[in-house]
């Protein structure tokens, strides 16, 4: 609606156990409580959402439990985020340690395509950040939920190899530039991503782990 105010919201998650771990302050039930005042004050609701915030152990909680709470508030737009875990977090420590095991890509991918499976409102959803291996999605549920699912079953049906290529290509093509600007381009992470090159030119086996750890060393130096 043209000149309504909005408010911008990062609920994240709405599974309890993930709010808790990363001392978000708050729960699903205040989440949704938060979120009707907003909604029956006439104001509009921007709700951000962050796939792969559960890691694997919480995947299938994170996934179901905000999908809930997203259809209990019932936002205006839903703007996802997925997790990258940043080298100068709290999480990355959590991550050396092994207290935190991230999703891959193809999870994070997932969790979005259960997340639109399940919202029953109508909304406008969008994953317009390089975060997002799969950034372009944009639509109007429930208008467009099939063709954004189509978009996603695309991706996912791929033969492995090419989906491996498809991402590190998008690192390369998006983050690298961003990179070098602003100064964590360095010796290692060049290294690591001319390594990651040379494997998946050769076998499609042998490359996965090389092309996963140099998306992981991308993404940790920052977003662009």
């Amino acid at each position: 609606e043209a000149g309504l105010s909005r408010v911008l919201v990062g609920i994240e998650s709405g599974y309890d156990p993930v709010l808790e771990f990363m001392h978000k302050g708050v729960n699903a039930r205040e989440h949704i409580e938060a979120g009707r005042k907003i909604s029956e004050s006439g104001l509009g609701f921007i709700a951000f959402v962050m796939p792969g915030l559960g890691g694997k152990r919480w995947t299938e909680g994170h996934t179901r439990e905000t999908t809930r709470v997203l259809n209990e508030i019932r936002p205006q737009l839903v703007r996802l985020r997925s997790l990258a875990i940043q080298e100068t977090s709290p999480l990355y420590e959590l991550w050396k340690s092994g207290d935190f095991e991230p999703l891959t890509d193809d999870g994070m991918v997932e969790e979005i395509r259960r997340l639109i499976e399940g919202l029953d409102f109508s909304c406008d959803i969008e994953t317009g950040q390089l975060t997002n291996i799969l950034f372009e999605l944009r639509g109007r549920l429930p208008e467009h939920k099939a063709h954004l699912l189509h978009l996603i079953q695309r991706y996912q049906t791929m033969p492995p190899e090419q989906r491996l290529k498809f991402r590190f290509e998008r690192y390369l093509k998006n983050y690298l530039p961003y990179l070098e600007q602003v100064g964590k381009l360095d010796a290692s992470l060049i290294s690591l991503v001319e390594e990651a090159a040379r494997c998946a030119a050769k076998s499609p086996d042998e490359a996965e782990p090389v092309v996963e750890q140099a998306i992981m060393a991308i993404k940790q130096r920052g977003i662009p």
